[in-house]
């Protein structure tokens, strides 16, 4: 999940993940951080093109992934807090894994159903 980040040493902040991944103004992500003047600036862009979702998103989630570029039918895993590993999304449909970061998948995806329920 991209969080937006200050360095100690400066009063600018930049838009990251934990892979490395930097967001940009223009809603591009690559390598490479876009500072900005303050903390606010950075959350509007952040908030602009990674919103706070409409569905709060569990463990065994399944959904419609809202990427245009990677579509199929995928599942939210999240591991217990306890063991310190970031949630994941998985390809249900295909045998293939998730290569961007959750949020492209996340964004305007459209959920379907808890595998619980199902169970």
């Amino acid at each position: 999940m991209f969080k937006v980040k200050s360095p100690f040493y400066e009063n600018s902040s930049y838009i990251c993940n934990d892979v490395g991944k930097y967001l940009h103004s223009d809603g591009s992500i690559t390598r490479v951080a876009e500072y900005f003047e303050t903390p606010a600036d950075a959350k509007r862009v952040l908030d602009k093109f990674y919103s706070k979702p409409k569905h709060e998103w569990e463990h065994g989630d399944v959904f419609e992934s809202g990427s245009i570029n990677n579509p199929g039918i995928m599942m939210y895993v999240a591991p217990e807090k306890i063991h310190n590993i970031e949630p994941k999304v998985i390809y249900l449909n295909a045998a293939s894994h998730a290569y961007y970061p959750i949020e492209s998948y996340l964004y305007n995806a459209k959920f379907l159903f808890n595998i619980r329920e199902k169970l």
